[in-house]
């Protein structure tokens, strides 16, 4: 508890102590840093370098984002209001004309 410095009765506190009795949340290694939010959010910052987001009401990037390596989603990925799971092509295969190729399969 740090003192108001107007006034010594009043103070804020800063921090909060765990124990084994009184356990945080949600831990992390020696070393590792958590943010964590009443609503279950949390940000790790990990020893190996890697991080672990969790934002159970989603993730909101505003400007450019460059990614090098791979991208990896478990359900569709839409881009410009198309959808990757869900898209067609045109396909010509020859003298005929052009036909759609069908939804992408699993």
């Amino acid at each position: 508890m740090l003192p108001d410095r107007n006034d010594a009765q009043q103070g804020v506190i800063v921090g909060v102590l765990f124990s084994e009795v009184d356990t945080p949340p949600n831990t992390a290694a020696a070393g590792e840093f958590l943010l964590l939010h009443a609503s279950g959010a949390y940000l790790t910052l990990k020893n190996d370098g890697s991080m672990d987001i969790n934002a159970p009401g989603g993730i909101k990037i505003t400007g450019n984002v460059t990614v090098t390596g791979t991208i990896t989603a478990s359900g569709d990925v839409i881009g410009a209001g198309i959808s990757l799971d869900n898209h067609e092509h045109l396909y010509n295969p020859g003298n005929g004309g052009a036909t759609l190729t069908g939804k992408g399969q699993d």
